[in-house]
């Protein structure tokens, strides 16, 4: 076997990994939601949602919010400018959330920098 077939091997094999692990995702959540039966009521405009301060907790809020986990080059965890987790509303990044690490909780509870289309993934309301 070439470098070349197994390098292909291994990306579809973490292609593969990637989908499984989103779907085992995506069905927690889905049990999770089943668990509050009817409960569920709006979210009033005033409510504020909680804070996220762990990179799992993170990846799963991320995952049941549409986003891509990482990209662009990037990991998704790192010990980046911004702590806590946040996601791209716009530009390079758009649709893309990480979780800065080494932040304390005041860090991770702080306004992105929506200048550059950064804001904060927030936990379920």
């Amino acid at each position: 076997m070439t470098v070349e077939q197994r390098l292909e091997q291994l990306e579809k094999r973490s292609k593969r990994l990637t989908v499984a692990l989103t779907m085992m995702a995506m069905a927690a959540i889905t049990i999770q939601l089943s668990a509050c039966g009817n409960e569920f009521e709006a979210q009033d405009d005033d409510e504020e949602c909680p804070f996220i301060y762990t990179a799992a907790d993170c990846a799963t809020e991320a995952i049941a919010k549409g986003l891509r986990i990482g990209g662009e080059g990037y990991d998704f965890e790192g010990d980046y400018g911004t702590k806590g987790c946040y996601a791209y509303d716009s530009g390079t990044y758009e649709g893309i959330a990480f979780f800065g690490t080494g932040g304390d909780p005041a860090d991770m509870e702080a306004e992105a920098q929506t200048a550059k289309g950064k804001y904060r993934v927030t936990g379920p309301c």
